[in-house]
């Protein structure tokens, strides 16, 4: 197999990627490693792939928000209550009518609780008391979701690129270090005024910009 048909081949092969976010994930691969040109920063990447309604350009700036890298807290499909039972040793486990998380003061994590109408009380002071022990200084939680664009394109710096596309990204700590990034990705002249991009949205870093 050629070299750079690996990547698409992993990409295809990979649990969590499919549907639209597989599709980005080949149009880069395209680009990166078969050098498929286009204009228009990563607005023309979604012309490229996106031939019908809804707004290409709105599609692919979508498509990368929810691969963005981020902290989010688990919580089951199916809420249950978790208050502590006292007649035996095991949590109540009836279905939650209200439910919320906890806050690991220590990593920023978040837990999740649930309560059954009989222990709304139990609920009430469970969240108070822990959110009585909050201190000045909470830390950010590591990161344990979406980026599964950044790990078959480990070059491209994703941080910069989540940030302009959305000023609002919070970066949280990783447990293992990035690769040092070569490439960036620009953005096009699409939604939102944002500033117009050079003709390859794929770029080397201190290159065209």
């Amino acid at each position: 197999m050629d070299a750079r048909g690996a990547r698409i081949v992993r990409l295809i092969q990979d649990p969590d990627l499919g549907g639209d976010l597989l599709l980005v994930g080949l149009g880069l691969a395209a680009i990166y490693d078969f050098g498929m040109s286009y204009e228009n920063g990563i607005d023309g990447i979604g012309d490229l792939l996106w031939s019908s309604p809804p707004d290409p350009h709105w599609k692919i700036r979508e498509t990368f928000r929810r691969d963005f890298r981020r902290y989010q807290p688990e919580t089951p499909r199916i809420r249950l209550c978790t208050a502590s039972m006292i007649r035996r040793e095991d949590l109540c486990g009836r279905p939650a009518t209200t439910w919320g998380h906890t806050t690991d003061w220590d990593t920023g994590e978040l837990a999740y609780i649930g309560a059954c109408t009989r222990h709304y009380g139990w609920f009430d002071a469970h969240k108070r008391a822990n959110w009585q022990g909050k201190p000045d200084v909470v830390p950010l939680p590591y990161a344990n979701h979406g980026g599964v664009l950044a790990r078959h394109f480990p070059r491209v710096d994703w941080p910069d690129f989540w940030r302009r596309l959305d000023p609002s990204w919070v970066e949280h700590p990783e447990r293992t270090t990035r690769p040092r990034p070569d490439f960036s990705l620009v953005l096009g002249d699409g939604e939102g005024g944002l500033a117009a991009a050079p003709s390859l949205s794929l770029v080397p870093i201190g290159g065209v910009s």
